[in-house]
């Protein structure tokens, strides 16, 4: 359903599109809507910190990084290798570390 239609729309007009009233829907209504569009759920999963932090290698630029690294290792320039993982490996972390802070945004989205 795309809402953005409906946003210019006055209460009455909404409404009136939608097929309902003020006072709600009334018991036939709703248990009609709810054998044609289901429960009125949003689906969730539960996120995993091992999870957060393997998404954060999915990007080409740090394929691009890790090239750069194995590169400088292979030339003997160890210095520049190793300064190249450990930047690699210090930003992606930061969303891991924030892990608990993301557990509890999951908390309070489900109600807990």
């Amino acid at each position: 359903m795309e809402f953005t239609k409906y946003t210019a729309l006055t209460a009455e007009q909404a409404l009136k599109k939608l097929a309902g009233n003020k006072k709600g829907l009334s018991a036939p209504e709703a248990q009609v809507r709810l054998k044609k569009f289901g429960f009125n759920q949003i689906a969730s999963h539960e996120l995993k910190w091992w999870h957060i932090f393997f998404k954060q290698f999915n990007s080409p630029f740090i394929y691009i990084l890790f090239f750069a690294s194995g590169l400088a290792l292979t030339m003997g320039e160890k210095i520049d290798g190793f300064m190249i993982l450990g930047f690699i490996l210090t930003s992606n972390n930061f969303p891991a570390i924030l892990y608990p802070s993301i557990n509890v945004l999951n908390s309070l989205s489900i109600g807990l």
